[in-house]
């Protein structure tokens, strides 16, 4: 996160990770999702949910192209935005005009132990 930030907007808010890290004073979080307000609970009764899929008709490479192209309009505005996604080459060819970094990312939902190794993300910035 840059040291000082006007706003904070997090349409998709997921798990809310960066959300509760940051604990801003002001900001808006949003999600298409509606199972993430409810994510424990799918969880209790979907211990093998598919969670690669965020909404019902999955987040397919036009949503992608479509997140990309409303980031190149923010960053033309002055507007500073972070995005994590997978690490495929596909993301990485789709983000290069900007920084990409690449985290292990731990994972806590899985239905055995095994199954909540790192995996490899993106964290893509315009700053």
């Amino acid at each position: 996160m840059p040291d000082r930030y006007g706003g904070y907007h997090e349409p998709f808010l997921g798990g809310g990770a960066l959300f509760l890290s940051e604990r801003p004073d002001h900001g808006y979080v949003g999600d298409v999702n509606p199972e993430v307000a409810n994510l424990y609970a799918v969880i209790k009764h979907k211990p093998r949910a598919d969670f690669t899929r965020y909404t019902a008709d999955g987040f397919d490479a036009e949503a992608h192209r479509e997140l990309w192209r409303t980031c190149v309009k923010l960053h033309r505005l002055g507007i500073l935005w972070m995005v994590s996604n997978a690490h495929t080459p596909w993301v990485l060819h789709l983000w290069r005009a900007f920084r990409v970094d690449v985290i292990q990312a731990p994972r806590s939902i899985a239905a055995g132990a095994r199954g909540r190794a790192p995996v490899r993300e993106v964290l893509v910035r315009n700053y």
